[in-house]
């Protein structure tokens, strides 16, 4: 689920130490085994909810992404307007951002985790927080397109509240 398929550069090595805590955090939720694939992602199943998390470089350090579902782009003012309010709020509280794929009009998470401050205990948190933060922008999609509901920013509003845990 990399951002930019087109672009082609090469794999930075997965640290040693990234690769163990991803291996204890696979240990700790029961998937033994657990590491990065030839393309430097893991893929994780939580309910309905795949999280994929990709290691980039030390620099970036991990991103994690997951498909909140497909946009209606009817009134595509109103989305591209209700897109900006949400990811302002979560932007604001920290819950990551979501963008519109062009081609397939589907609505993606996505969050950054820094590699060198990561231990089990901040994977863990940044997982769940991963997994509740898709649930509301699912949550937030599915009304989006209500005319009774409030406006775009009041929408915003709602899902900075709705992400807080």
């Amino acid at each position: 689920m990399h951002s930019s398929p087109d672009i082609e550069t090469p794999l930075a090595e997965v640290p040693a130490a990234l690769a163990y805590i991803i291996a204890d955090f696979g240990n700790y939720a029961g998937l033994e085994g657990l590491a990065f694939d030839e393309q430097n992602q893991i893929h994780l199943t939580f309910d309905d909810i795949e999280i994929t998390i990709e290691f980039i470089n030390d620099t970036v350090g991990l991103i994690l992404q997951a498909v909140v579902g497909p946009v209606d782009l009817e009134d595509e003012v109103y989305m591209m307007r209700w897109l900006n309010a949400m990811n302002g709020a979560g932007f604001r509280i920290g819950a990551g951002v979501a963008t519109l794929v062009p081609d397939t009009n589907t609505l993606v998470w996505s969050d950054r985790l820094l590699a060198e401050s990561l231990s089990i205990d901040s994977l863990q948190v940044a997982f769940d927080r991963a997994v509740h933060h898709v649930r509301a922008w699912r949550d937030a999609l599915d009304d989006a397109g209500n005319p009774e509901l409030e406006s775009a920013d009041e929408q915003g509003t709602s899902l900075a509240a709705m992400v807080r845990i």
